[in-house]
């Protein structure tokens, strides 16, 4: 797929939005409603900049994962664990190409 051809069915799709009038937050241990929308905003990158932010780390082993990740990313004891075997392995640079695409190919 060319770029132009990607771009052109990029702006296709539908863009759709929330909006958020109020937000609660937590100011120094006080909770808080935000009603001016720069501070909505404001508000909103802090947020997507402390949990979305890409690791700095890689984490191998999951004992090395911080521990608000451990118990999420623990296999289940009641599950064999070789059925982990296959998503837990890392994932090969020539799997992404594929999985990118193929998401960029027309139905």
């Amino acid at each position: 797929m060319s770029l132009g051809s990607f771009i052109s069915s990029a702006l296709l799709v539908e863009h759709r939005s929330i909006v958020l009038d109020r937000v609660l937050v937590v100011i120094d241990s006080k909770p808080t409603l935000l009603t001016d929308p720069s501070d909505i905003k404001q508000a909103a990158i802090k947020h997507f900049q402390s949990v979305i932010t890409p690791p700095l780390i890689q984490y191998y082993y999951i004992d090395s994962f911080p521990s608000r990740w451990q118990r999420d990313y623990t296999p289940i004891s009641d599950i064999d664990s070789s059925l982990y075997n296959s998503v837990m392995s890392p994932i090969l640079e020539e799997e992404w190409k594929n999985i990118i695409k193929s998401t960029l190919q027309k139905p």
